[in-house]
């Protein structure tokens, strides 16, 4: 009854009813029977009109027509979803995309993303680049990593040349405005002959920080430098910008647009706040920097007609006829657009009354709504759309809804958007897999699937209780990092820092054994366990090549490194293969063994090394020693197979994409032999700290070395460290990480078909801190050692599902026969 009060009190406002109180009643009574009429009966109000299921199987467009009707004549429509976590609202706003392009001429989507990124991407689209790999650099993965919105995706490569993409947010929300905006930058000061003496470097960590972290880094970078910087970069665009140039309206844009990114991460370190302490108004500054990148579009396109996607509280008018102190200090881009556009804007929210939504999993359910509330009348509707128009509607009064994050509050809605989409009931949106993905001509049916049918017997193997303590340095006193020790066979084994320290564990029942010490460049050695000091030498090997005609530029680390990759489709399988390998997997915590698994794993490999990660796998046999980690042990993944995928680093790592060279310090060692060949040592280290050039999330340094073949160029060897920023993992409130880096030795081999293939992959991460939760001290090292023994070429077996190989599968059977008749490999 009171919700008829609020339509009411509307009503009587409405039309300034002022009689005397004998009248009144009768307004009274002929207005509230016009308002619950018009609620309950459909073809009676034009306000509210029930429409079926808008799903992509049924996209006929019959029951969108009400929106031309609202719409009429403006350039813009706002598309808002409340969370960005419902993937049916996804589906149901691609529909409305798609009939207001095919319907009404819209020709431009701008998403809630990145202005330069969205660019850019639109440019490589129009170059007759993949449309998929264009939209997944650029926009909010999000959207882009799920199932739903490959629609869209397929929807703008169909409608190539018809459809323009745009962006219109400050942040850089993909690898164009993070990784390449500045490289293209360069590229273009070099064109026009500018010596432009700007920073670039500097303005590429800044970059990293502002794509990978939303933070602007105050620690290690003086924010007035970066100001200077940046305007030295405008200062040179608006000396092009008088010759006419094409696109320097959106280079100055976007520097306009950083500018406004960086002082809003100055101010407001988002980082370091908790979701309680971050409030509305705070996104004020990217609201209206959202709202004047869009604006510069219009005046660029003035004939396009845009849909945007994003946020329904980036796209609302403003919220003050609410009572919420907080949304009143708010001002959403969508109050600016409507001071410029007035009737040319449109605004559409969605709503709903009842689900679950959450970024590709269920993160939260909508709490019970009220019976106040607009969503609640809509729900006893069998309807599950239905669409309110706003704009015209009498319904102009305070009333209750959920419409900006679930968050009920009064307000005078229509004062807020021209329409809600009511949709009753919404669900989480699906991470994207291979299945859904949209692949522009590639077939995505992959046949002869096997599934795993064994599985093996626990027993307990041995504890670690021995710990050694060293160095390795050559004859010059100099550290030796990167080198390998192991224990002869067996896995057990570590490998030397940057500064050639070691600590080696191993079972007490080892201690007679012999470990084997070897780096290519140096004689190795093989030393008993219990005579070993502190300090180990190795006698170099290095050599001068023969005398050849050579000059600066053969010798140069990166002429050599680039010469390497380029040869890479000559000398790696660039077709699809099996192959079988062993694999070994340990887990301790100080000195005790908490797993220690055994697999035989077949892998299928896509077209080879085609710089794709296309790997597959299928389990033939398993023996588990012993599998004690729980849950809390961070580095339980690191024994298993699975990271066969990470190992080959030539298909994965970008220390291997060409274009990303100029991006390591390299420094040519010398030369050394490695398996009867002259092989280069390239020591390098990524510049950058970022999971763009080191692979890997987190990271503070990123550094190894490269041994190259140098008759035929062929990447041999790669021994690599990964030192994690503690300052970014202890930003959670789980672990306290005092220590955490990877290493990781790949080496390659010829086959016999002439091309090399990975042949032996050691993989180690350790790990030191304090559990928070319980406060206890854990020192992790989990080892995966990988060894390749066979390559097929013929006779294809095309294993279809990625399967990420736990060592506690409880699907396999016991496989003793098959492990009685195995044949390991030679460990050395």
């Amino acid at each position: 009854m009171q919700f008829v009060n609020i339509i009411f009190d509307s009503l009587f406002n409405k039309y300034h009813v002022n009689s005397s109180p004998p009248m009144k009643h009768y307004y009274f009574y002929f207005l509230l029977f016009l308002s619950i009429t018009a609620f309950a009966k459909k073809n009676e109000n034009p306000d509210i009109i029930k429409l079926d299921s808008i799903t992509p199987s049924n996209s006929q467009f019959n029951d969108l027509k009400p929106l031309k009707d609202i719409i009429g004549d403006a350039q813009v429509v706002l598309l808002g979803e409340p969370t960005h976590g419902e993937g049916n609202i996804m589906e149901m706003n691609i529909e409305i995309i798609k009939h207001l392009h095919e319907e009404m001429g819209f020709n431009t989507i701008a998403f809630e993303s990145g202005i330069y990124d969205v660019f850019k991407a639109q440019k490589i689209i129009d170059k007759g680049g993949h449309v998929e790999d264009a939209i997944r650099n650029s926009i909010f993965p999000i959207w882009t990593s799920t199932c739903e919105f490959q629609d869209l995706i397929k929807y703008i490569h169909q409608k190539r040349g018809e459809l323009r993409i745009i962006g219109f947010d400050c942040q850089l929300t993909g690898d164009y405005s993070t990784y390449e905006s500045l490289d293209d930058l360069q590229e273009l000061f070099k064109n026009y002959d500018l010596d432009s003496k700007v920073d670039f470097e500097f303005l590429q960590h800044v970059f990293i920080s502002f794509g990978e972290d939303y933070t602007y880094p105050i620690k290690t970078y003086d924010y007035n430098i970066f100001e200077s910087e940046l305007q030295k970069i405008e200062d040179h665009l608006l000396g092009l910008q008088k010759n006419k140039i094409d696109d320097i309206d959106i280079w100055l844009q976007f520097i306009k647009s950083t500018k406004k990114l960086a002082e809003d991460y100055f101010e407001n370190n988002r980082s370091t706040m908790t979701e309680k302490e971050w409030k509305a108004w705070m996104s004020n500054p990217r609201d209206a920097q959202m709202a004047d990148n869009l604006l510069f579009f219009l005046k660029k396109y003035p004939d396009e007609k845009v849909v945007c996607w994003g946020a329904s509280a980036h796209f609302a008018n403003d919220f003050r006829t609410t009572k919420e102190e907080e949304l009143m200090q708010f001002k959403p881009m969508g109050s600016y657009l409507k001071q410029q556009l007035d009737s040319n804007l449109c605004s559409i929210a969605s709503i709903t009354s009842s689900g679950t939504y959450g970024a590709f999993k269920v993160e939260d359910t909508i709490k019970d709504i009220s019976n106040q509330s607009l969503e609640f009348q809509l729900s006893k509707d069998s309807s599950y759309h239905q669409f309110i128009n706003l704009k015209d509607s009498i319904f102009d009064s305070s009333y209750l809804s959920n419409a900006i994050d679930y968050t009920p509050f009064i307000a005078e809605w229509n004062e807020i958007f021209d329409a809600f989409m009511y949709v009753k009931s919404v669900k989480p949106s699906t991470f994207i897999t291979d299945d859904c993905a949209f692949k522009s001509g590639n077939d995505l049916k992959v046949e002869n699937t096997v599934e795993d049918n064994n599985s093996g017997s626990i027993h307990s193997l041995h504890e670690f209780t021995e710990v050694i303590n060293g160095q390795l340095i050559d004859e010059r006193n100099q550290a030796i990092p990167f080198c390998n020790l192991i224990i002869k066979n067996t896995t057990v084994g570590t490998i030397t820092n940057e500064t050639g320290h070691f600590q080696l564990n191993y079972p007490k029942n080892l201690e007679t054994d012999t470990l084997i010490i070897s780096s290519i460049g140096y004689e190795s050695r093989e030393l008993a366990l219990n005579k070993l000091t502190d300090t180990i030498k190795l006698q170099s090997k290095d050599f001068v090549l023969d005398e050849i005609t050579i000059n600066a530029r053969s010798l140069d680390p990166k002429s050599i490194l680039k010469k390497a990759i380029e040869n890479i489709p000559n000398n790696y399988i660039q077709e699809d293969y099996n192959a079988e390998f062993y694999s070994r997997g340990l887990l301790t915590n100080y000195d005790t063994l908490l797993v220690d698994v055994e697999n035989v794993v077949k892998l299928y490999d896509e077209k080879g090394y085609d710089s794709k990660d296309n790997i597959t796998n299928r389990r033939l046999a398993y023996k588990q020693h012993l599998f004690k980690a729980k849950s809390s042990y961070p580095l339980s993944a690191a024994a298993s197979p699975y990271y066969i995928e990470k190992m080959n680093m030539l298909s994965v790592s970008p220390l291997f994409k060409k274009k990303n060279i100029k991006k390591y310090n390299l420094k040519l060692l010398g030369t050394s032999e490695y398996e009867n060949e002259k092989v280069y040592k390239i020591a390098f280290d990524s510049r950058f700290c970022s999971y763009k050039f080191s692979g890997t999330f987190y990271i503070k340094k990123f550094s190894g070395i490269i041994y190259i073949n140098s008759n035929d160029y062929s990447i041999i060897k790669v021994d690599s460290r990964w030192d994690y920023d503690l300052d970014k993992l202890n930003r959670n409130d789980k672990f306290n990480t005092e220590e955490e880096y990877i290493t990781l030795n790949v080496s390659y081999k010829k086959h016999t078909s002439g091309k090399y293939f990975l042949n032996v992959s050691k993989y180690l991460r350790s790990q030191k801190g304090s559990d928070i939760a319980s406060n206890k001290h854990q020192e992790l090292k989990g080892w995966q050692t990988v060894y390749v023994s066979s390559i097929i070429l013929n006779d294809i077996e095309k294993i279809k599902k990625k399967s990420f190989i736990h060592p506690n599968s409880r699907k396999l059977v016991k496989s003793k026969d098959f492990w009685n008749r195995y044949n390991k490999p030679v460990i050395n």
